[in-house]
């Protein structure tokens, strides 16, 4: 094979691609190569008759295809409001429970803070002209309602320990006879406070309670749920009528401590 035959060869087909009509989805490209070895590229021939040049076709660019319109979207119909219940719930501020204590330092509970009432002498609260007088000789002994209290009939409480009592001599005794009559007022009921009554001679009395402190409300819950624990022990041995009676104190402490403890 000659040896000017390959490379006429080349020049033939480089040339073909020219000569022909460009595509009007093709692009031409001139690749030029010059003396210096420095490269260009373009889409014209090289103005370097020197230089080497390679064209090569390639497709042109071209844009995408316009979207198609898009169906217009239906409005989907809004969700339901879910509706939330709310159930409202009054908590009451819980019950109070108090601890009293009586003159002999015995202890108990009261729901309203009223202690025990009991009727004394104002002699024994140290008012003035309070003091007792013996009665005339051959008057009938003064009685358990005439406002007097006395420390030995075990019906009525004594006066505090820090009250001083007169003499065993100077003391009336109670009398068997405590019917009303005249002269002879009967002690007012108890009330709040202080109530004033008459009594005998220059005397006069009132009746005065027991002193009451709140206790914490875990104090209260303690004791409730201790006196319940008893209730239930106490059910077993007891009869008919006390086991009602227990029961039904039960079910009352039960249903405080459900309310006011938290407790079932």
């Amino acid at each position: 094979m000659r040896p000017w035959l390959p490379p006429l060869l080349s020049l033939l087909v480089l040339a073909l691609p020219s000569a022909a009509p460009a595509q009007d989805d093709d692009v031409t490209i001139y690749r030029c190569v010059s003396s210096d070895g420095s490269l260009t590229i373009g889409n014209t021939p090289c103005d370097d008759d020197d230089a080497t040049q390679q064209v090569r076709t390639m497709l042109r660019p071209q844009d995408a295809p316009p979207r198609p319109p898009s169906a217009p979207s239906t409005l989907s119909e809004p969700a339901p409001v879910q509706v939330i219940e709310r159930h409202v719930s009054t908590v009451r501020e819980p019950r109070p429970m108090y601890e009293c204590i009586t003159p002999e330092g015995d202890h108990y509970t009261s729901d309203d803070g009223e202690g025990n009432p009991r009727w004394v002498p104002l002699w024994t609260l140290g008012y003035p002209g309070g003091s007792y007088h013996r009665p005339p000789s051959g008057s009938p002994p003064p009685t358990a309602r005439r406002g007097v209290t006395f420390v030995d009939n075990r019906t009525r409480m004594p006066p505090p320990a820090n009250i001083s009592i007169p003499p065993a001599h100077d003391r009336p005794r109670p009398s068997p006879d405590t019917r009303p009559g005249p002269g002879r007022p009967v002690p007012p009921r108890p009330g709040h406070g202080y109530d004033y009554g008459y009594g005998y001679g220059q005397g006069g009395g009132t009746w005065i309670r027991d002193e009451c402190v709140r206790l914490p409300q875990r104090e209260v819950c303690d004791r409730l749920t201790d006196r319940r624990q008893t209730i239930r022990r106490q059910v077993f041995n007891a009869q008919q009528t006390e086991r009602l009676r227990l029961r039904e104190e039960e079910r009352m402490i039960s249903a405080r401590l459900a309310e006011d403890c938290g407790i079932r």
